[in-house]
């Protein structure tokens, strides 16, 4: 009998197996999550589960993008000044940043409680005013001095800077606006033991370490930056926004190309309806502005705005609302300062006579008597002037997505994305293109009545000649020092020799127990 012939079996008949997955694929899941994890939970929190929140940082309530902003800025300053040399120490200990943020989270606290403790307003409403005129007033009387026998051998900007260094003359700076580096350490470490727990700041090892990432920032990228000519330029023009569009300046200019057409009556009723339709825009215009007037009014003239128990309790118990992706909740309230309703301070003459020794009004009549115009009325509504400037304070600068701006600003500026390298400085050029930019803006944000009343005829000469005071790195230096020791004179009147308490009851539950001995401290700090 013949053997049946064997058939040879396709490649259909082949039942297909699963392959086995590769070493890469089999880690695919753990190395996405890891990359999933932010810079600060992977290295400020290693032992949270992946998707875990980072504890609260501030001792209010606020959006979780605050927190996660701040936590990112606290883990790149760890990253770039202790993580180089703490890995060649040991690469295995995974618990000494989270032991500086802790300490760093105190300190943030403690911040927290004083600034809601200082008199914010008086800060930004009288003492920032009276520096700004200050400066104006010794930069323009160094410039008349420069050539005189007040200098001693110096020439041009040399002179100069000598002669309002005799005029400002401060214990951490010299003529050309060095800063000593043993004034910051002494201030930050005068700050340091204001704000954490005796038991914290004994040991000395994380609070030099703490103090030092505070002070090569402070030296080696704010004051560096900040005391620059360029830099400010760049700052009041974000402030001021973009320019105005093009395409309306464009629309409202006459077309040399159009003619004027026949009348008619179809161009009387397009007229009419034009003028109707203007009228309506105005009155609606006019309805809003006396509403959104009489809302603010309410406002001011209402009780305080720190939030009622009962409310806070419903803030609490209401299920959290999701936010957009990149966007700050508005409703989050930082502890406001209370609206003044004592005797009037004279907040905003205060701030009118800064502005006109900044323009330098005395020398022109017009913005003489037109300043003296504008101060009768904060004469009369002084004390109403005063809660406005307040409730402007909360509403504006003391909120969530003012607060989440300067961070971010903060953040790129300090420590740059990580493709991106330090922004070199712009050229001689590319400065004098952005400051004729700022003079044109600032001429622009007058109206042209006001401009003319208060710069002359040449309103962009008079603009110039007001940021003169801004043009030298080491005169902003002083101002930008005079500044710093105000703020922590308001936050910490200890370090200005005056002897207060103040109470941590609001540095929130977490501490409350830690610093039962350090709320009542009343010593002096040596300052440089």
């Amino acid at each position: 009998m013949a053997p049946s012939p064997t058939t040879r079996p396709t490649l259909a008949h082949v039942p297909r197996s699963t392959p086995a997955p590769s070493f890469a694929s089999a880690r695919s899941p753990q190395t996405s999550t890891k990359t999933a994890q932010p810079l600060a939970n992977r290295l400020l929190f290693p032992s949270l589960p992946p998707g875990t929140p980072p504890p609260p940082l501030f001792t209010t309530p606020c959006p979780p993008e605050l927190t996660a902003d701040a936590y990112d800025l606290i883990a790149l300053a760890l990253r770039a000044h202790v993580a180089p040399w703490w890995s060649k120490i040991t690469r295995y200990d995974k618990e000494f940043l989270p032991a500086i943020t802790s300490t760093l989270a105190a300190v943030l606290q403690a911040l927290q409680a004083r600034v809601h403790a200082a008199d914010v307003p008086q800060l930004l409403y009288a003492t920032a005013p009276a520096l700004l005129a200050q400066h104006w007033r010794d930069w323009r009387e160094a410039q008349a001095k420069a050539g005189t026998g007040y200098t001693t051998g110096a020439v041009g900007g040399a002179a100069r800077a000598q002669v309002f260094h005799g005029l400002q003359p401060h214990v951490a700076l010299d003529a050309q606006g060095n800063v000593d580096v043993e004034y910051i350490r002494q201030a930050v470490d005068g700050v340091l033991r204001l704000c954490l727990p005796p038991q914290d700041y004994a040991p000395p090892g994380e609070r030099y370490i703490v103090r030092e990432i505070v002070v090569m920032i402070v030296l080696r990228v704010l004051f560096p930056r900040l005391t620059e000519p360029w830099f400010i330029d760049r700052i009041l023009l974000n402030v001021l926004g973009p320019p105005r569009d093009s395409v309306v300046q464009k629309a409202t200019d006459p077309s040399p190309a159009s003619s004027p057409s026949p009348w008619s009556f179809a161009n009387l009723i397009v007229f009419v309806l034009s003028a109707v339709q203007a009228i309506s825009a105005a009155g609606l215009a006019i309805t809003t502005a006396y509403r959104q007037a009489k809302l603010t009014i309410s406002r001011v003239n209402g009780p305080s705005r720190a939030p009622s128990p009962a409310k806070l309790q419903r803030s609490r118990s209401a299920p959290a609302t999701p936010t957009p992706p990149g966007s700050v909740d508005s409703s989050f309230e930082l502890p406001h300062p209370p609206l003044p309703r004592s005797q009037p301070r004279g907040h905003a003459r205060q701030c009118l006579r800064a502005a006109a020794e900044i323009i330098n009004a005395r020398t022109r009549l017009t913005a003489s008597l037109l300043i003296a115009l504008i101060d009768v009325p904060c004469t009369l509504f002084e004390s109403f002037a005063d809660r406005f400037l307040a409730y402007m304070l909360t509403e504006h600068v003391l909120s969530a997505p003012t607060l989440h701006t300067i961070l971010l600003t903060t953040k790129r500026t300090v420590f740059p994305p990580a493709p991106a390298q330090p922004e070199p400085p712009p050229t001689a050029a590319e400065q004098a293109h952005a400051h004729a930019q700022l003079v044109a803006r600032l001429v622009e944000a007058v109206p042209r009545p006001a401009s003319a009343l208060l710069f002359g005829a040449r309103p962009g000469e008079g603009v110039e000649e007001a940021l003169e005071a801004l043009s030298d790195r080491a005169a902003n230096a002083h101002l930008l020092m005079m500044f710093l020791d105000a703020v922590l004179v308001a936050l910490f009147p200890e370090m200005g020799g005056e002897v207060v308490g103040v109470s941590d009851a609001g540095a929130g539950e977490t501490y409350a127990g830690a610093r039962e001995g350090s709320g009542g401290s009343s010593e002096s700090v040596s300052s440089g």
